[in-house]
């Protein structure tokens, strides 16, 4: 047993490969077009990236910037209070203190007068920064700090002024401590997602707020810590620019870090940072954007292929399958004129010609046959031009046919009439056999070859009309193929008809994809307008899966009048078939009545031949008695009669013919 070759056959139509080419283009373009969209959405993306979060980097700075600012002109503001610089009580000026401190949330408050001794702990303060810094005539805000037990804090300090009166004569301090969540409090609000986390590094790397600890009770450094462990030394990059003073974007290890400077301060800077996943889901999403567009432009491509190469080879298949009806002994079918190509014309344009030549030429000799048959030898061609080429022998071979049978008739004819003559001599030499026996025996002896010649001339006419015969039961096989093959090939058209409506179905389904698709195109862009700034690469995706779901639709609407007009055309193929099959009918009838007078006429020549061997049998028996006996004259005399009218017989069939 055979192996079975599993090995795909290639496709070496001329549709199949204009089909492929352009499949192979398209795909290469899409696929470049692609790669080309993905890198400029990657770039777009980082560049969004880098600005969304330095934009957040400065804000946040901004914000927590102007908080601490707050908290200065607070502690400005007491200073210039005039009853804490006046000579009222310790407990009414703390009393005032107290109200700020409930009023801010803060954590504690000091007053320092010249002797530089708090009036709420009793503390000397004078080797404390926030006093040095307050009597220098600075509003002064100290670096967090931790001390034993207590969380990070920072102080707040401005100069007491005399009476109240600022930029006059500082008189002592004023002192305010933040409360243990002032600092982390500022960089918990500042959230860009759930990974989101928020640093803020004062002048030496230290971390003085985590968006991500509830409280601090230690001093970190990651630029120290990334000494010793590689694990930070990511983020040391980081704080390495923010401790300069930069302002800037960085990504380390799996995440993205923007940071700027704080005003207003010793040198803090703030640092935003978030997971590189966050802003991976939207370029993964436009990814599949582009994967479903190229697939939905292949599809399309593959279509828009197959419908150009169909229309290409339409022409081509249509030449063949009239070329195989020729075959097939179809002469009639019209043959329909592609004007759609040049090329195309001029193919479709030689078929019909040729279908249209070959017609007028088998017509032509349908006629000469019938005529023939019929017994008209005078008949002659009525469209000699059609026989051109290899065709000419056939029209030579029909015209020395004719001439031959012509020619058989005549000798019959003639044959006939010597018959008649000959007959009637015998039959008056009948009268006066007794008186002239050994004259009459060589006129018989003559009568007799005569007769013989018209035997075989007669035998030869009834072996033509077999032949004849033989020829039209050829044609009328022939002819009833045809009707047969004509039969299958309405057959066909409706199962053509049928696939049609089939396609049209599928059509109908394909403008309910491209509904759906429309449908999905606008769900998706509304989506990208709620996303924003963020979902606008999107929306551009969705605006072109909308126009090609426009495109798809209309390209299936043009698709499904294609086809409405291929059934059209099926139905009127259907009518032509149905008048070509009763045509051929009418043929058969026809070739059914030339039969019967051809066997007719050969029946006859049989019997013709017949009766002029039973001619010459008489004639052999009159020999003898001329011979024998003279006394049968009488008997020779009735012989010769019923000769006679077998000659005048023969002649009336002759007659019968045109020759």
């Amino acid at each position: 047993m055979a192996k079975k070759n599993n090995k795909k056959v290639k496709d070496n139509s001329i549709a199949g490969r204009i089909k492929n080419a352009m499949v192979k283009s398209s795909v290469i373009c899409l696929a470049a077009l692609g790669l080309v969209s993905l890198i400029c959405i990657s770039l777009a993306t980082r560049a969004m990236i880098v600005s969304d979060m330095t934009e957040v980097a400065k804000i946040s700075a901004t914000l927590v910037g102007a908080e601490i600012q707050k908290m200065k002109d607070i502690t400005f503001e007491m200073g210039c209070n005039p009853v804490l610089a006046s000579d009222a009580s310790n407990e009414e000026k703390i009393a005032i203190l107290q109200t700020k401190v409930t009023q801010y949330a803060y954590t504690g408050c000091g007053l320092t007068m010249q002797d530089n001794i708090d009036i709420v702990s009793g503390w000397d303060c004078t080797t404390q920064d926030t006093v040095v810094q307050a009597l220098a005539g600075k509003v002064y805000f100290s670096e967090p700090k931790i001390r034993e037990g207590v969380p990070l804090t920072s102080y707040f300090s401005a100069p007491l002024w005399k009476d109240g009166i600022a930029n006059t004569e500082i008189i002592g301090s004023v002192i305010f401590m933040s409360n243990d969540y002032f600092l982390q409090d500022m960089v918990k609000e500042i959230n860009l997602s759930n990974t989101c986390q928020v640093l803020l590094l004062d002048q030496h790397g230290n971390t003085i707020a985590d968006s991500k600890q509830e409280i601090l009770t230690e001093i970190i450094n990651t630029v120290e810590l990334a000494k010793e462990d590689k694990n930070y030394a990511g983020f040391a990059k980081v704080a390495a620019n923010m401790v300069n003073g930069q302002t800037g974007f960085m990504n380390y290890d799996d995440r993205y870090a923007a940071y700027a400077p704080v005003e207003g301060t010793d040198g803090w800077s703030i640092a935003v940072t978030v997971s590189q996943g966050d802003y991976v889901g939207s370029f993964l999403l436009s990814i599949v954007g582009i994967i479903v567009v190229m697939a939905i432009a292949t599809v399309m491509s593959i279509k828009i292929a197959k419908q150009l190469g169909m229309n290409i080879a339409a022409p081509i298949n249509a030449c063949t399958d009239r070329i195989k009806l020729l075959a097939e002994g179809d002469l009639h079918t019209e043959v329909v004129v592609d004007d759609s190509l040049k090329e195309a014309t001029v193919l479709t344009t030689a078929a019909k010609d040729f279908a249209a030549s070959l017609n007028s030429l088998i017509g032509d000799m349908d006629y000469l046959l019938l005529e023939l048959s019929k017994g008209n030898f005078t008949v002659r061609s009525q469209s000699q031009e059609s026989y051109i080429g290899d065709f000419t022998n056939l029209l030579t071979s029909v015209s020395e046919l004719r001439v031959k049978l012509s020619e058989t008739l005549h000798h019959i004819q003639e044959s006939a009439t010597q018959v008649m003559h000959g007959s009637n001599q015998m039959a008056t030499s009948s009268q006066d056999l007794a008186d002239g026996a050994a004259n009459q025996t060589d006129a018989v002896h003559s009568l007799t070859q005569t007769i013989m010649e018209i035997a075989d001339g007669v035998g030869q006419n009834a072996q033509q009309s077999r032949m004849a015969l033989a020829k039209m039961d050829e044609v009328e096989r022939a002819t009833m193929e045809s009707n047969e093959e004509m039969s299958s090939m309405t057959a066909a058209m409706e199962r053509i008809s049928a696939t049609s409506m089939e396609i049209a179905n599928i059509v109908t389904e394909i403008e309910n994809i491209a509904s759906q698709t429309n449908l999905l195109s606008l769900n998706a862009s509304i989506e990208a307008a709620r996303a924003g700034e963020a979902g606008r690469g999107f929306a551009v995706v969705a605006e072109e899966i909308r126009k090609l779901a426009e495109s798809s639709s209309q390209s299936a609407l043009n698709t499904k009048n294609l086809i409405d007009a291929s059934i059209k055309e099926v139905e009127v193929g259907n009518q032509i078939t149905e008048r070509t099959a009763e045509s051929l009918n009418k043929v058969v009838e026809i070739l059914a009545e030339v039969r019967q007078d051809t066997e007719t006429s050969a029946r006859l020549s049989e019997e013709q031949a017949e009766a002029m061997r039973g001619i010459e049998a008489e004639i052999s028996q009159i020999t003898d008695v001329v011979q024998s006996n003279s006394a049968t004259a009488q008997e020779s005399s009735a012989v010769c009669e019923e000769l006679t009218a077998q000659a005048i017989s023969l002649n009336d069939l002759v007659e019968e013919f045109t020759i």
